[in-house]
C-alpha cells in the first residue's frame, strides 16, 4: 500500500482499504484499485483509523490525528454511502471499537485515549445515530479498549490494547469472561472460519512492556469462540473494477 492501511473491509466489488489521507477499492487478485476520494474536510494531520459495514452498507469510519505532537480530540466518526460522507459525531481522540449488534440496531463505538477509554453505545438508524450512552468505561479494567466485534448472543468483544487480554460484555455491559493472549497489545478481534467459530485477533509489535521471548508480538491469532459471530454485511460501493483502474 502506498500509505499506511488502517481498516480493511469488504466489498460488493473487492475489499476496501482505508489508507491514510483515502480509501481504495480494489481486487488484490487483478492488482486493480480505484481511489475514493476522503471527506472534504479531512486534514493531512489525521488519518483513518477503525471501521466497520453497517446492515445498510454503507461505510461508518473514524479518524484521529497522525501525531501526539499537539493532538486534540478532533477525530470524527464518519459514514460513507453512495460515494458521499456525513459526519456522525466528533470530538475524539482515537475512533475505535466499531461493530454493530447482531439485529443492526445498536453501534458500538470507543476511544482508546488514556484521557478516555471509553465505549459508548448509540441507536442507528436511516444512516444517523441517537444520543451515545456509556456502555463500558475501562477504568478499573486491564487495558484500554480498541478494535471490536459482537457475536451471535449479541456480545461484544474488545480488544484490550495494554491490557494483554480480550474482554467479552454482556449486552447490558456487564463483563462476562476476559481471555489472557500471550502478548501486551491485542488491536482488533473478528469472527471468521467454518460457521464463524473462529475468533481472529490481531496484535501490535509495538509499545511492548513485557518480554516477548516468543516474538509473538504482532502475530494475528485464532482461537475457538465460546459463541459464534454472526455474518457481516458487504460493503456497497456502487463501484465496479475495471482495467481503466490503477494498479499498484
Amino acid at each position: 500500500m502506498p500509505e499506511m492501511a488502517a481498516a480493511v473491509v469488504i466489498a460488493d466489488s473487492g475489499i476496501v482499504v482505508a489508507l491514510e489521507s483515502h480509501m481504495l477499492l480494489g481486487d488484490p487478485r487483478l492488482a486493480n484499485w480505484r481511489k475514493i476520494a476522503p471527506p472534504g474536510d479531512h486534514p493531512e494531520t489525521h488519518r483513518f483509523n477503525d471501521a466497520t459495514v453497517a446492515p445498510d452498507g454503507s461505510l461508518i469510519i473514524g479518524t484521529m490525528r497522525k501525531s501526539a505532537l499537539g493532538a486534540e480530540p478532533t477525530g470524527v466518526l464518519y459514514r460513507w454511502a453512495a460515494g458521499s460522507w456525513t459526519r456522525l459525531a466528533e470530538g475524539f481522540w482515537t475512533v475505535n471499537g466499531l461493530a454493530f449488534s447482531p439485529d443492526g440496531k445498536i453501534l458500538y463505538f470507543s476511544d482508546s485515549h488514556t484521557s478516555v477509554q471509553t465505549v459508548w453505545t448509540a441507536a442507528y438508524a436511516e444512516g444517523q445515530i441517537g444520543a451515545p450512552h456509556v456502555f463500558v468505561d475501562f477504568t478499573d479494567l486491564a487495558g484500554r479498549p480498541d478494535g471490536g466485534a459482537t457475536d451471535a448472543e449479541g456480545c461484544y468483544w474488545s480488544a484490550a490494547v495494554g491490557g494483554g487480554c480480550l474482554h467479552r460484555f454482556r449486552p447490558d455491559g456487564t463483563r462476562e469472561r476476559t481471555v489472557i493472549l500471550p502478548v501486551d497489545n491485542p488491536t482488533r478481534p473478528a469472527f471468521g472460519g467454518p460457521g464463524l467459530a473462529t475468533l481472529f485477533v490481531t496484535t501490535m509489535a509495538e509499545r511492548q512492556t513485557n518480554p516477548d521471548p516468543g516474538g509473538l508480538a504482532g502475530a494475528t491469532f485464532a482461537l475457538t469462540a465460546p459463541c459464534a459471530g454472526h455474518k457481516l454485511p458487504l460493503l456497497k460501493t456502487g463501484f465496479s473494477l475495471s482495467a481503466a483502474d490503477e494498479t499498484c
